[in-house]
């Protein structure tokens, strides 16, 4: 009796683990979430216009890359911390060290609950 096996990225994609796929949306989305109080706020213009993509998180405005550096004209910047008290420069950096253990424990409890409900549904051909 002949076996029909799926391929590996037919597997991957019903997982959601390819390229692009839910889990790294997911993961995306929550690294946005958690890094959005390392943000510098001032009237929130640079938290608030963040495009997420499959694999990355683009800040929008023209000054993102001086904030996220923290120097402009050779000078290092000042950063408030009055609205988000954990603003810092490489705000996911600092946000990584802190809390991607907590990230990387949400997509696990996500793929769990997600890949439990599939169960049956995952292998089928």
């Amino acid at each position: 009796m002949p076996v029909k096996m799926l391929t590996t990225s037919a597997i991957k994609m019903q997982l959601g683990i390819e390229p692009n796929g839910f889990v790294q949306r997911y993961a995306v989305h929550r690294v946005r979430v958690h890094a959005d109080k390392y943000v510098p706020f001032d009237k929130g213009t640079l938290a608030k216009t963040v495009t997420e993509t499959p694999h990355s998180l683009i800040y929008n405005q023209e000054y993102a890359a001086i904030v996220y550096e923290g120097m402009r004209k050779g000078k290092k910047l000042r950063i408030h911390t009055d609205k988000h008290q954990l603003a810092t420069t490489e705000w996911d950096k600092e946000m990584w060290r802190n809390e991607g253990n907590d990230i990387i424990n949400e997509i696990q409890r996500l793929f769990k609950r997600w890949l439990n409900g599939r169960r049956n549904k995952i292998i089928k051909v």
